[in-house]
């Protein structure tokens, strides 16, 4: 089912309150917010290791409550968005760590009754709306498209299928929609048409999914094997890299992926306590120490800021540089 939303359908937009409802300004500055100059905090060991802090909030505002964060991107215009499971939310934070509100992520079309998915994972498009699948029933997943704003903008429903990870192909807005737990990727056209599935044996198991944008590879977590491999549009193996252990391109529970503007790829590993950084074609760039805990979530800003998420934490960290 497509369903384009016009201007007069139902649609709830950002509001500026906390999950509990209490309000607060637009403008608030989450506490505890760290921001510590770059220049008398950044490290970069002789084995090119680099270690900085600059800005680390806590996802939602001081009375947040209990999260549990899916996925994370920033737009264009560096704001922050994080996809909250449990409250069905996406909480939105600017760079400097002040909490500019949430929205529900609620499934448009709907007149009667008012229905909320569970987000899985968000990509953004190059009008800086967001693309958000989530689950609606145990057979059903939605993608849903909404502005910055939180309007639904446009939605299609797949039953039967259950997705847990996504990506937004900027050469031809095609929608790149990873399944969970089976070897198959599925990308639509943004009115919900199949272009293809891809997939087989040697598809990887992780939901984490991307698209690189320089060559329109694209590249997901392979877990049992521990390396990142890339495909072409078709599902053909480009290449892979990574391999078990915690030295220089050496990967330990991996856990999210993402690219940047030049074509780098950043894997946010769990075990290794770091995110590493490697040339489009997989050569070790360099390792990014993000401290003592687990990294599960990765994204890069407009400007080359490096913005992780933390397992079993409610924390954001922005790296100025990477």
């Amino acid at each position: 089912m497509v369903i384009r939303v016009g201007p007069g359908s139902a649609n709830h937009s950002m509001i500026p309150e906390s999950t509990h409802g209490s309000a607060i300004n637009a403008t608030f500055t989450v506490e505890p917010t760290t921001i510590q100059p770059n220049s008398s905090n950044a490290d970069e060991t002789p084995e090119g290791i680099i270690t900085r802090r600059n800005v680390i909030f806590s996802v939602g505002g001081p009375n947040a409550g209990t999260l549990s964060l899916s996925a994370i991107a920033v737009s264009s215009a560096n704001e922050i968005f994080l996809a909250d499971r449990y409250n069905h939310r996406i909480h939105i934070h600017n760079m400097e760590g002040a909490y500019l509100g949430n929205f529900p992520t609620l499934v448009p079309g709907y007149a009667v009754y008012v229905r909320s998915m569970i987000p899985q994972d968000m990509s953004i498009d190059g009008k800086d709306n967001l693309w958000v699948v989530g689950h609606i029933s145990q057979l059903c997943s939605a993608v849903v498209q909404y502005s910055k704003e939180g309007q639904g903008l446009s939605i299609f429903q797949k039953c039967g299928e259950r997705y847990g990870g996504i990506a937004v192909d900027l050469r031809n807005n095609h929608i790149v929609l990873k399944q969970v737990n089976k070897l198959e990727v599925h990308i639509y056209r943004p009115d919900g048409s199949l272009v293809r599935k891809i997939g087989g044996k040697q598809f990887a198991y992780s939901n984490a999914v991307v698209v690189n944008n320089i060559h329109g590879s694209i590249l997901m977590l392979k877990e049992n094997t521990v390396r990142v491999v890339l495909y072409n549009q078709y599902g053909q193996d480009f290449y892979s890299f990574g391999s078990r252990g915690s030295g220089e391109g050496e990967l330990m529970v991996p856990t999210d992926i993402c690219t940047d503007s030049s074509g780098q790829v950043i894997v946010a590993e769990r075990r290794n306590r770091r995110v590493s950084v490697f040339t489009s074609r997989g050569e070790f760039v360099r390792h990014v120490r993000t401290g003592q805990k687990m990294v599960k979530l990765v994204a890069v800003g407009p400007k080359g800021q490096l913005v992780v998420t933390y397992h079993f934490d409610d924390t954001v960290t922005i790296f100025s540089t990477y």
